[in-house]
């Protein structure tokens, strides 16, 4: 009959093969660890699982569902804000309290005229009056010095100082370009620039513009009997500022840059005129 016989236990054995006196303790260890921490899991749970079955507090059922959907409703707003400051507070503007956004369809066709466009008269140059009336507009020291900017302080002792929405200067070369159009009709005063320069100037600042605040409508397209070619088609929803809000909150900084007591050179003098007494 064949036999066998175990080796001794010894320590040295144990170590040169790289294991420990009792081989089988940490993973008893481990195992007691996890059982615990399982145990630990199911304590908490329990209550909860206790709450949500028992039939004696079917209201704490909803209140959990409601605090689920409120706490996932006020993540996803915070995530909405915190886009949007990302894309709106880049610059600072004072008129930031002003912006309301609002969708509108633009309704453009070939050769209609409204209220801005069209052969030269008094109508006309009506509506571009009141349009760019609240161009130039008073900014307190606070303001300015929120933009890091510095600018022409208005002599009327109030220490405000002069400032323009930048929208009102691109309608200035809007209604620029359309007068150069008409040159025969209007006329034009000595300035430091040319005519022509000053019409670049007016297209150059135009084309920055509608790069920089592109509007990301889509126009469709369509086809009409008589031409050969797709036609787009204009009547498309746009995402659009109130521009009423925007004027009527321009329209209680506004001031009249021709009434002489508000810009006066330091060494030449008033820039316009001679002063009155009123403010327009």
């Amino acid at each position: 009959m064949m036999g066998f016989s175990l080796e001794p236990y010894s320590r040295v054995s144990l170590e040169e093969n790289g294991l420990t006196e009792d081989p089988l303790l940490p993973t008893l260890e481990k195992v007691a660890d996890n059982e615990n921490r399982s145990d630990e899991r199911m304590a908490w749970k329990a209550p909860i699982k206790y709450l949500i079955s028992s039939k004696k507090n079917p209201w704490l059922l909803h209140l959990v569902i409601l605090l689920t959907y409120t706490t996932i409703y006020l993540y996803m707003q915070i995530q909405l804000v915190k886009g949007t400051k990302k894309i709106q507070d880049l610059i600072y503007t004072p008129v930031r309290s002003a912006v309301e956004f609002e969708k509108r369809v633009f309704h453009i066709t070939l050769n209609d005229t409204n209220a801005f466009n069209g052969p030269p008269s008094q109508e006309l140059d009506d509506a571009w009056h009141v349009l760019l009336q609240n161009m130039n507009i008073r900014l307190s020291s606070n303001e300015l010095k929120d933009l890091n900017k510095t600018s022409v302080m208005l002599a009327d002792g109030s220490g405000d100082y002069m400032a323009t929405i930048d929208a009102y200067h691109q309608l200035h070369c809007l209604q620029y370009i359309r007068q150069v159009i008409h040159k025969d009709h209007y006329t034009f005063h000595a300035a430091d620039v040319s005519l022509i320069d000053h019409a670049d100037h007016c297209i150059e600042s135009l084309r920055q513009s509608i790069m920089c605040n592109p509007d990301l409508s889509i126009l469709t397209y369509k086809w009409l009997p008589n031409i050969r070619g797709p036609w787009p088609d204009f009547e498309t929803e746009h995402q659009c500022v109130n521009w009423d809000k925007i004027d009527a909150w321009s329209g209680q900084r506004a001031f009249n840059m021709f009434d002489p007591k508000f810009l006066v050179h330091p060494t030449l003098g008033p820039t316009f005129g001679k002063p009155t007494s009123g403010d327009a």
